[in-house]
């Protein structure tokens, strides 16, 4: 006979998982099922799964409407637990399968309406550098107003940086792998140190594996706090003691689509400043001052029109919601007031010194 241990609304209470590891071991089950809710509204993952985990128990779990789909597939990662939303597992003549999570709460973002979204726009995948078509468009304006009323919801902030400047310019052999890296560390530095809640909270970040990064330097750098790469570059921040990051993993972003929301705003950023003089071309086009222009400067592609499109999109948005976020008199997206629930950084170098890595460069 398969004996199991099934238990339900732990809500982050330590005690009980204890409580509960400790029964499990006594009444010797083959196994421990955990139905959601195991986290107070992803709170706190500390000494949920653990004390299951020393009492060398097989823990199944699914997640609920207080923690979402990443926190389960941490759980499995860290502790070796098996996350069984979406999936099935087989002990011996007993079959068990997963469906659990919830979005409910006033905090939780609804990740099935984004998915709704894609899908109804008819695109299974929404990356700035591939946006060239209607259909694009439509999903980037319909997930920018799903990002609006949601503000209460979330936060995005994204850190633009010139390579024209005294950092990047005419520098032989310029690792620019190495250089996302630093550039991450400065905007977890100045921003989510500051802005984010970072009290009581533990951090898992969810990149984008498609993206050329060493996650493991990154990770080595903010944990550390004043690591090598970047000691030289930065004042010590108290705040940012604060930060506990957890764990860094590369995912997909058709499994978890808020990475797709933050590749629209990064790669809406930094076009925005790219391309400001040839999109104000195009916004005179529009209107009855095309005229005024000779046509052989008024070419403009199929990509470039669609983004156009997004960018006047988004920034009548902001104008119309208040929330100061210039474009014109910046020549590209830059945030004025840092509590917005969206933010553009401008890079600027700290001192004369402050150059971007090389390749084969060592860290001192």
């Amino acid at each position: 006979m398969t004996k199991i241990l099934a238990a339900g609304d732990i809500h982050g209470d330590t005690s009980l998982a204890k409580k509960l590891a400790e029964k499990a071991e006594k009444e010797k089950v083959d196994l421990v099922v955990l139905c959601g809710d195991i986290t107070d509204s992803d709170k706190s993952t500390d000494n949920l799964i653990g004390p299951f985990v020393k009492k060398k128990q097989k823990v199944l779990l699914i997640p609920g409407n207080h923690e979402g789909l990443a926190t389960a597939d941490f759980f499995a990662e860290m502790y070796g637990a098996t996350n069984l939303h979406g999936y099935s597992f087989k002990l011996k003549n007993l079959g068990l399968f997963g469906c659990g999570f919830a979005n409910l709460g006033l905090t939780r973002l609804n990740e099935l309406e984004i998915f709704n979204i894609l899908k109804e726009s008819e695109v299974k995948e929404l990356k700035w550098h591939d946006l060239d078509g209607a259909r694009d468009r439509f999903a980037a304006n319909k997930i920018i107003e799903f990002v609006f009323n949601n503000y209460k919801k979330i936060r995005i902030d994204i850190l633009v940086w010139d390579l024209n400047d005294s950092r990047h310019r005419d520098l032989i052999k310029r690792d620019d792998n190495e250089n996302l890296v630093r550039m991450y560390y400065h905007l977890v530095y100045r921003t989510l140190s500051k802005y984010w809640p970072t009290q009581g909270n533990c951090w898992k970040w969810r990149p984008d594996e498609q993206v050329s990064v060493n996650w493991d330097t990154l990770y080595d750098c903010l944990n550390n706090k004043l690591n090598k790469c970047v000691r030289d570059l930065f004042q010590n921040n108290p705040d940012f003691e604060k930060i506990d990051l957890r764990r860094i993993i590369p995912s997909n972003s058709i499994k978890y689509p808020l990475i797709q929301i933050a590749d629209l705003f990064a790669g809406m950023g930094a076009y925005s400043w790219g391309h400001y003089e040839k999109f104000k071309k195009w916004k005179i086009y529009q209107s009855k001052q095309a005229t005024f222009f000779p046509r052989e400067n008024l070419s403009f592609s199929q990509s470039e029109k669609e983004r156009f499109k997004v960018i006047d999109d988004f920034n009548a948005k902001c104008k119309k919601n208040g929330l100061r976020i210039a474009f014109d008199s910046t020549n590209g997206f830059k945030s004025h007031n840092p509590y917005n629930f969206i933010n553009f950084w401008f890079y600027e170098p700290q001192s004369i010194l402050d150059k971007a890595p090389k390749k084969g460069q060592k860290n001192s």
